[in-house]
């Protein structure tokens, strides 16, 4: 029991910031509804409206926050304007520590950052 508590308190990384969770569960979504439509399966009721209650909370979020306008596809289509040329995971990090940076401003801490990180790992 004592080492399950300490393997708990040594890998604990806090829970997932709720933008970074839906941001994920809105991708999810809107993937399988994509499926079913390519499939022409009828879409549950209750995906349709998660979908909304999602993109109104990121619409909410994003009165003051430019950067949830900023999709990894136009981010990457300008980068690559500009000759620069990135994995289009390593774009989707970046805006995630963007997003992480405008949230916290200077109160972001490495530990915030650790979370980032293992979230990018599952």
């Amino acid at each position: 029991m004592e080492n399950e508590s300490n393997s708990i308190k040594r890998s604990s990384l806090g829970i997932m910031p709720l933008y970074i969770h839906n941001k994920k569960r809105l991708t999810e979504i809107e993937k399988i509804i994509k499926i079913y439509e390519d499939e022409d399966i009828p879409i549950p009721i209750e995906w349709i409206n998660e979908k909304k209650q999602l993109l109104k909370f990121f619409k909410d979020k994003s009165k003051d926050k430019s950067i949830d306008k900023v999709t990894t596809t136009n981010l990457d289509l300008a980068l690559r304007i500009c000759n620069i040329e990135l994995d289009i995971t390593l774009i989707d990090k970046i805006i995630d520590l963007v997003e992480l940076i405008e949230e916290k401003g200077d109160e972001v801490s490495i530990k915030d950052i650790s979370q980032l990180q293992a979230e990018w790992k599952q």
